[in-house]
């Protein structure tokens, strides 16, 4: 911790700004925790990854979205060009319709102007979102539908019912930092698009 005189005397970056966390902020699920959402507002987005089509039954059965996930991390996240931040792993999800989505295993990037064969860039627009930290005691490369089913439970029953805010887009995206990651934790951030319900 420093003082408000020595943080200007660093010359530091942005400084992020937190509330104190107390214990209604965290809810215990069946395979971790999930924290109050906070809201931000980002900027345009670049991501280059590989995309590919997931039925929401398959995923259920075969875990689909952590196989791609995990596939993308071994053969090309450390090979893309431009990357803005190497140990940050993004995870796009284009809702299609009640079936299927598109889901986009990629790293955020400064430029779409070299993207390698057999990937995909996409660009996110600025936007608003909910950001929803989900905590488990396991490493997050094996984070699965199994966890995150009770995660968008959560969302869907308590967030979008009792917050003020509802989905304003149809996608969304997780985010992990795998700098942060242990064998026996892990930590997901997904930022769902949000605006404030009209009265």
């Amino acid at each position: 911790m420093v003082s408000p005189l020595q943080y200007r005397k660093q010359g530091a970056g942005d400084l992020e700004f937190t509330a104190r966390m107390t214990s209604s902020m965290i809810t215990m699920l069946p395979y971790g925790y999930i924290f109050t959402p906070t809201y931000v507002r980002k900027p345009v987005m670049k991501l280059i990854g590989q995309r590919s089509h997931i039925r929401y039954a398959d995923n259920e059965e075969h875990y689909e979205a952590n196989s791609a996930g995990n596939d993308f991390f071994e053969k090309h996240f450390h090979s893309i060009p431009n990357v803005l931040q190497p140990n940050v792993y993004i995870g796009f999800t284009n809702e299609i319709n009640e079936d299927y989505s598109t889901y986009q295993p990629s790293v955020e990037v400064t430029s779409l102007d070299h993207i390698p064969e057999d990937l995909n860039g996409i660009e996110v627009p600025a936007n608003q979102y909910a950001v929803f930290k989900f905590v488990c005691d396991f490493h997050p490369s094996l984070i699965n539908i199994d966890h995150l089913d009770s995660v968008w439970t959560f969302i869907d029953e308590y967030w979008q019912s009792h917050s003020g805010y509802e989905k304003s887009d149809p996608y969304y995206f997780e985010r992990i930092d795998g700098s942060l990651a242990q064998d026996h934790y892990g930590e997901m951030d997904i930022y769902i698009p949000a605006k404030q319900i009209s009265l």
